[in-house]
């Protein structure tokens, strides 16, 4: 029944979000159908995390639903009058709204497929960041107040750019879903806004169907060309399971993330790069659409506040986005401007205009995330380690820069096709690219991450600006195709075809790994993420902790603890089963992951943090009864947790202090199961 709530809402959301977008991508040959639904879903997310912020009325369910039923309204009051105009549109236009569902609807059963047959949320060692990414999702799920209270960081609220977490809690207090479950469904979502998004875009600006599917493959469903090395390995020696969709994105020799989308969602972390891609395929394609009509003044501006909002919500989902997606879309409104042959002049006071604007926009919109969200000097200063290596770089992007080569060569040979306005853009969205990967080369943002970081994080754009720039240039090659001799063309296409398969190969070779590199064989296929639990256990501090009785103590909390207290757990090294109880349930524990909280508050002293691991290795260690008195009283503590992984990494003789708290009418125990204990605090 709870699936059919969720369909019957994402439904909703089309409905909602059509008439809004059919006057916001007037020239364009889907109005806009593609981004219906998300659409939507911003809008609900950012008005009801506006009224929450400002104190209005609780993140609920109750409000949420308020404020949906608002845009249903303003979307039914826009459908009424624009009534004739709409249907008029549905009638002559169904055949590219129905071909955009069908897109949707197989890339996201396609990946829905994928998900059930891996849905795990940890793993042992390939397991990556998704207790993190879960913990903020319970947090957002559980709290009633914007910004939330930190699941790993007791007595503090997030400090991160959560508000991708926030827009996917929206559908899960609407329907009451697991978020465990919900977790693989929003993957799966979000692939499929993204490939529709991106074949929106490209279906619009060069009117083709097919180019539109090229430019879906190759963002979301391709890989680069180390791929081939691997099989051809392969064929000599065996190859790690995790190697086939680990080793492509680790290609640099100093510890670089080279991430691509396909890779992003296979590996399925839910970070704030992951959920800002099709926002920022929306900033993008809304930037275009200025392209395809000369606005008038009232309809320029109100464009103008649309689009500083998305890139408002853009900066609060993903701050890396920010800076580079609001300078695409002011270079595309400038390029707009020049091309609709107003003067120089005028493009140009228009264009400046707009860049202030929609910088004062876009930060007024999101003051109240901005009020909350701390963060150090950042200190950028230029790098002067180890540059990107062509070789790399080549192997990384280059079966876009063959294209995008292919068409400069072309542009010699025919110079009249520099006039071609799709050639233009091309153009502008290569440099794009090219400008994204050279900031890793030129600056350093020191956190501790040496390049890592930047190149993951510019890299990953400038994938988007090749697939544009690439698909773009396909397409002009095509129609080109008669003014090329026969020979130089069949070798072309030939070359393409293999890169592009190499390119390819990616997908099926990653994708079947993933699949199978599961922490337990014997977990069903299943959507739930956290369901490996009743199956599966690990060894850590040369012990065997099996997972079963976190399942239950998580699943019990989940339905009798409906606040957010403090609970106590273990805090072990990042990446290992700590921090399990608050990931799972969105409650706080005194300090999680320690190097994530130290990434998140980089305003604070490092000390700081390690001050809390050392408390709660005191806390539990201590025969003191006072000592632990102590620690409950500084974090406010509610519960104590004692399972498999507490007694695995602190001593029996500390444990057993609990049993004398229990008779000093201190604690008490609310739950067992096992060798499992939930204690709650009388007083401290």
């Amino acid at each position: 029944m709870i699936y059919l709530y969720l369909f019957a809402f994402f439904l909703l959301l089309k409905f909602i979000g059509f008439p809004l977008v059919f006057l916001l991508f007037q020239k364009t040959e889907d109005r806009g159908f593609a981004f219906a639904g998300f659409f939507a879903l911003l809008c609900i997310s950012y008005v009801s995390f506006l009224m929450t912020s400002i104190g209005f009325f609780p993140f609920n369910q109750t409000t949420i639903l308020v404020v949906t039923f608002f845009f249903t309204l303003l979307s039914f009051a826009l459908f009424i009058i624009k009534r004739q105009e709409i249907q008029l549109y549905i009638q002559k236009n169904f055949k590219i709204l129905f071909f955009e569902a069908i897109i949707f609807f197989l890339c996201f059963s396609a990946f829905l497929a994928i998900r059930f047959g891996n849905p795990d949320l940890w793993h042992t060692s390939m397991g990556g960041e998704k207790p993190m990414d879960i913990a903020l999702l319970n947090a957002l799920a559980r709290t009633t107040v914007i910004p939330p209270l930190d699941p790993w960081f007791a007595g503090e609220s997030v400090n991160y750019y959560y508000f991708g977490q926030l827009i996917l809690s929206i559908p899960i207090k609407i329907t009451g879903i697991s978020t465990t479950i919900f977790y693989n469904i929003a993957l799966a979502f979000l692939f499929a806004q993204t490939a529709i998004s991106m074949f929106s875009l490209i279906n619009n600006t060069t009117k083709s169907k097919l180019f539109g599917i090229f430019g879906a493959i190759f963002l979301v469903s391709m890989g680069n060309l180390y791929q081939i090395k691997l099989i051809i390995n392969s064929f000599h020696q065996q190859i790690p399971i995790n190697a086939w969709y680990w080793t492509a994105t680790r290609i640099m020799p100093n510890s670089e993330i080279n991430e691509f989308p396909f890779f992003t969602f296979l590996y399925a972390d839910l970070h704030a790069h992951l959920i800002a891609l099709p926002i920022a395929l929306f900033v993008l394609a809304f930037s275009l659409s200025f392209l395809e009509e000369k606005n008038k003044s009232t309809f320029f501006i109100v464009k103008l506040i649309i689009m500083s909002l998305a890139l408002g919500i853009l900066r609060a989902t993903n701050v890396w986005d920010y800076p580079t997606y609001f300078g695409a879309s002011i270079l595309i409104l400038c390029f707009a401007n020049i091309t609709h042959r107003i003067t120089i002049k005028h493009a140009f006071l228009k264009t400046i205009a707009s860049l202030f604007s929609i910088g004062i926009i876009s930060n007024i919109a999101m003051i109240p995330f901005l009020r909350h969200y701390k963060i150090a000097p950042l200190n950028v200063i230029f790098y002067h380690g180890p540059h990107t290596a062509l070789m790399d770089y080549g192997i990384i992007h280059g079966f876009f820069l063959f294209i995008i080569g292919s068409l400069f060569l072309f542009a010699l040979y025919r110079r009249k096709i520099v006039l071609d306005k799709l050639f233009q853009i091309s153009v502008l969205f290569t440099l794009l690219a090219i400008i994204a990967t050279l900031i890793p080369d030129i600056i350093d943002i020191p956190l501790g991450l040496g390049r890592m970081n930047t190149v993951f994080k510019f890299y990953f754009q400038a994938w988007v600006f090749y697939s544009i720039a690439s698909v773009y240039a396909l397409s002009l090659l095509f129609h080109m195709r008669k003014d090329i001799p026969f020979i130089p063309k069949t070798c072309w296409a030939m070359l393409f075809l293999l890169l592009f398969f190499i390119s390819f190969s990616y997908v099926p070779t990653a994708t079947s790994a993933k699949i199978h590199d599961r922490i337990s064989t014997s977990t069903p296929r299943t959507l739930d993420g956290a369901l490996f639990m009743q199956y599966a256990s690990y060894f850590d501090q040369d012990k065997l902790i099996p997972f079963n009785q976190d399942f239950a103590a998580i699943a019990w909390i989940n339905s009798n603890i409906k606040e957010t207290p403090v609970l106590v757990e273990a805090q072990t090294p990042a990446y290992r089963w700590g921090g399990r109880i608050s990931a799972y349930t969105g409650i706080q524990t005194i300090i999680g992951w320690d190097w994530h909280e130290k990434a998140h508050r980089s305003y604070l002293l490092a000390d700081d943090i390690d001050k809390r691991v050392a408390d709660v290795k005191l806390f539990y260690e201590t025969r003191s009864s006072q000592e632990a008195l102590s620690v409950i009283k500084r974090y406010n503590v509610s519960y104590i947790y004692v399972g498999e992984l507490e007694k695995a990494y602190y001593s029996f003789d500390g444990l057993e202090k609990f049993s004398r708290l229990i008779n000093e009418g201190v604690i008490d125990i609310i739950y067992k199961n096992g060798n499992t204990i939930i204690y709650k605090v009388i007083h401290g």
